[in-house]
């Protein structure tokens, strides 16, 4: 593997980390992980902590696992160079699948807030003469 594969995998297996709840399984996990790093190079362990800076501000998110799991995979094709599996400016969901009602209404919802942001910061800025 090249250098910057390794990096992207470290970096995506960081942006899993992320709730303040832990279960024994995940403490168990880290314990070893704490071996691992031992044997990192010092820019693996720096890639690795940029990972978890990154993984700790997703935890606002609020993201199920399979968002998780769409997050990770969106930053390995990024960190690899291959092509996006979606389009960067529109979601698109698979006819076969069920609809996502959950994620469409997060994001009107999200997507109204920012509208009505941005109208009340046009009226209430300040008057031009």
């Amino acid at each position: 593997m090249t250098r910057k594969l390794v990096m992207g995998a470290l970096l995506v297996g960081a942006v899993g980390v992320g709730g303040a709840c832990q279960s024994q399984e995940q403490k168990k996990d880290e314990t070893k992980a704490a071996g691992a790093a031992a044997a990192m190079t010092e820019d693996e362990k720096t890639v690795y902590v940029i990972g978890l800076r990154i993984g700790g501000q997703t935890t606002i998110l609020h993201l199920s696992a399979a968002e998780i799991e769409a997050l990770k995979r969106g930053v390995a094709d990024a960190a690899t160079g291959k092509k996006p599996e979606v389009d960067k400016g529109t979601i698109r969901f698979p006819l076969s699948a069920p609809v996502p009602v959950k994620l469409i209404e997060r994001i009107a919802k999200f997507r109204a807030k920012e509208a009505a942001e941005r109208a009340g910061a046009k009226r209430g800025g300040p008057k031009k003469r």
